[in-house]
């Protein structure tokens, strides 16, 4: 359901006002560090103003991929902005570039890279900077080789 709600731009402010304000459980929900019954699913959908369906069906293939990358990102931030800098800089981008390229502007992308808490650096991103970089290879290259590393923050 966390992918969901990601996909639907249903995380944050919207979430937060929709559970009345109930920012832990929200956060949650949005980690998927809370599982939802069906019935709860579907009040929540109430609550969202969408179709319960859209949080209970399936993930397609390529979400469940999509998702896979977020969630690995997720917990591993400084080494995928740090690879995404590693490949910009190789096909000789700057960094003003490089946030114009995955849609973000540039004090986010340097904070992202040298602050104390990255953005996300999620599938969209991934895509548009190789993309941008005429690269032929999945967004996973970004990615740590060891799927159980994770970033000390």
């Amino acid at each position: 359901m966390a992918f969901h709600l990601h996909r639907l731009r249903l995380t944050g402010k919207p979430l937060h006002h929709a559970l009345n304000g109930k920012v832990h459980t929200s956060t949650a929900l949005a980690q998927a560090r809370q599982p939802l019954s069906e019935p709860a699913v579907i009040a929540l959908a109430e609550l969202l103003a969408i179709d319960a369906q859209e949080l209970l069906r399936a993930l397609t293939e390529p979400e469940t991929r999509e998702w896979a990358f977020y969630r690995i990102s997720a917990q591993n931030r400084q080494h995928v902005w740090n690879a995404a800098k590693s490949h910009w800089e190789k096909s000789g981008l700057s960094a003003k570039q490089a946030a114009r390229a995955i849609g973000i502007p540039r004090p986010r992308l340097v904070n992202s890279l040298y602050g104390t808490r990255p953005l996300i650096f999620d599938w969209h991103h991934a895509t548009l900077l190789l993309h941008a970089l005429h690269r032929d290879a999945p967004p996973e290259i970004l990615l740590p080789q060891d799927p159980n590393s994770r970033d000390q923050h």
